[in-house]
């Protein structure tokens, strides 16, 4: 997952704070940085999770369908305290709702591993052929998972073939592997 497009740093003393710009990238993608300060001893960059929640919050909450991904990738994969899964499907069903592709595949995920929600797999189905039918990728890849295993519908290798495929042909790895598990390839 990209965590650094499309957002504008200003910075002094060392430290770099953003300003989060909403503009998609030329995948179409808006992801979110947060801040980043450079530590002379450790000599690393971190990512300051609750400065990007801070960046996000207004946007997200004035309806912006782009902040409101970013608070849920951040509620999803940040570590520590800020991990939050029930928070992030909260703000992924929003944003699904509005067709963000992104947000459907993420959605298909939590509901397929029951991160934030119980597991379903129908809902995860729901959500991945929601995206996929966007073209993303991964929702393609989930799809295809799902039909390869019978999760969540009835198990057709023919299905799950062409949902990978699809997938494969954007460059997912993944898609490929399981291609050739499935003597696809």
């Amino acid at each position: 997952m990209k965590l650094f497009p499309d957002l504008q740093e200003r910075g002094k003393d060392g430290e770099a704070s953003l300003e989060y710009s909403g503009k998609p990238d030329k995948d179409g993608n808006v992801f979110f940085s947060a801040t980043l300060d450079y530590d002379p001893e450790k000599g690393m960059v971190f990512i300051d999770y609750y400065k990007a929640v801070r960046v996000l919050q207004e946007p997200a909450t004035q309806g912006d369908p782009e902040a409101q991904f970013g608070l849920a990738a951040i509620f999803l994969d940040a570590p520590g305290s800020i991990h939050n899964p029930e928070m992030a499907v909260a703000w992924l069903l929003k944003v699904a709702a509005t067709g963000h592709a992104s947000a459907q595949f993420r959605l298909g995920d939590c509901f397929a591993s029951g991160t934030g929600v119980a597991q379903n797999f129908a809902r995860a189905v729901k959500f991945y052929k929601k995206s996929a039918a966007q073209n993303h990728s991964g929702g393609q890849f989930g799809l295809g998972i799902c039909y390869a295993n019978g999760t969540g519908v009835k198990q057709n290798l023919k299905t799950a073939k062409l949902w990978l495929e699809k997938s494969a042909a954007q460059g997912n790895d993944f898609a490929k592997h399981n291609l050739e598990m499935l003597g696809a390839t």
